[in-house]
């Protein structure tokens, strides 16, 4: 048996009560935040306004190397003629490549610890060598989005 790790606790609580109870509800002091943010930046989508809230607040503790925290996720698909398939993915969370694979027919358990060992099967230096791409490019717009508002030399709009 693989012995997996517990997931880090979400700093979300829980919200609601008895039978109303909803588990991915933002809190409504956090709430509040998010919006005092687009208020204040407009002209930021709703994507940038959630980048930029987790980054200045500190909702989640970022990776800073590939292979600190991995994700897992199952997709289901729909085939015409062939019935219901679950892709069940393991995700680097820092380069955001993923990092291993299955299709399976079902969608237990089982299939999610397949799916870790074989992400922990593949050669370390494999896993490792990630370029990181998907981060690398994410980090650029961020840095070219920053120096479009300062007017700094060098952006489209100092032209």
């Amino acid at each position: 048996m693989t012995a997996i790790a517990r997931a880090a606790p979400r700093r979300w609580p829980i919200t609601g009560r008895g039978r109303n109870r909803v588990w991915n509800r933002i809190p409504d002091e956090m709430r509040a935040q998010i919006v005092e943010l687009a208020l204040e930046a407009p002209e930021l989508s709703p994507r940038e306004i959630a980048v930029r809230f987790i980054d200045e607040r500190g909702v989640q503790d970022k990776t800073t190397a590939p292979n600190q925290l991995w994700q897992t996720d199952f997709t289901y698909l729909k085939v015409t003629g062939w019935g219901w398939y679950y892709l069940s993915t393991v995700l680097d969370d820092f380069s955001r490549y993923i990092v291993a694979w299955k299709l399976c027919s079902t969608m237990r358990a089982d299939d999610v610890t397949t799916t870790l060992d074989l992400a922990r099967s593949r050669p370390q230096t494999s896993r490792s060598r990630h370029r990181c791409a998907p981060a690398a490019a994410a980090q650029r717009q961020r840095q070219f989005i920053r120096q479009r508002r300062a007017g700094e030399p060098g952006s489209p709009t100092s032209a």
